[in-house]
């Protein structure tokens, strides 16, 4: 069988592992940087899918309809035109790799709920210590810049309209009007704190943070390699 062969091919190398000779034809290849972004992507998912489902990560990347290489590529855009680094320099830097709209938002026992979550616009670089105290917060300017079609479905069930509560935010915010946010929002099944931040700057205007539920943990970078590379390469 291929993974016979593969095994084979690791042995006749002197590799101990499938993980550390693809780790060494990447090196080759120039391409460490790239293979080591996707193996944290890989085992990322792995522990995400652990945490949130029932029987944990069942199919391959791509049958989830993950797209690793358009990921990469924009967190390469996004380092080197918003940062001005390389992915290396941001990981030695202690950046994690942020999703926009965190993960406990969705439902993970829908495949496509997993596709949606990890699409390359809802993934950003983001300061490990800042991504820690995102924990499962929604940044309402964010999730404005993410497309529709990567929001939970539930958003859609609901019938929360982001741009109206923008719009809604905005006024409240600007005339002090005493309006009960709840109400207008989404349905009394939804769980919804409001907190409005001094710090105007990072975000360019009031910082609205959005808590679906203060007790969820997200799945965080540092916990990237806790898992064997070999379990999660599919």
């Amino acid at each position: 069988s291929y993974a016979e062969y593969q095994k084979h091919c690791v042995q006749q190398a002197g590799f101990a592992s499938r993980y550390e000779y693809q780790k060494h034809l990447a090196q080759e290849r120039g391409e460490l940087e790239v293979f080591l972004l996707k193996q944290r992507l890989r085992t990322q998912l792995w522990n995400t899918l652990n945490r949130y489902t029932k029987h944990g990560k069942v199919q391959s990347s791509s049958e989830y309809g993950i797209d690793y290489s358009a990921i990469i590529a924009s967190l390469e855009l996004e380092a080197k035109n918003v940062h001005g680094k390389s992915v290396r320099e941001l990981r030695s830097l202690g950046y994690h790799v942020d999703h926009i709209i965190p993960v406990s938002a969705y439902d993970l026992e829908d495949a496509d709920e997993v596709a949606r979550v990890h699409n390359s616009q809802n993934l950003r670089w983001l300061p490990g210590a800042q991504n820690l105290e995102k924990s499962a917060k929604l940044i309402l300017d964010l999730i404005l810049q993410v497309p529709s079609e990567c929001y939970p479905k539930k958003w859609t069930t609901l019938g929360i309209d982001w741009s109206a509560v923008s719009a809604y935010v905005d006024l409240t915010l600007y005339t002090d009007l005493p309006t009960p946010f709840f109400e207008y929002v989404v349905s009394e099944e939804v769980r919804i704190l409001i907190n409005t931040h001094e710090d105007v700057i990072r975000l360019g205007g009031p910082e609205v943070q959005i808590v679906i539920n203060e007790d969820i943990e997200e799945v965080y970078d540092e916990e990237l390699f806790s898992h064997d590379s070999e379990e999660v390469a599919s």
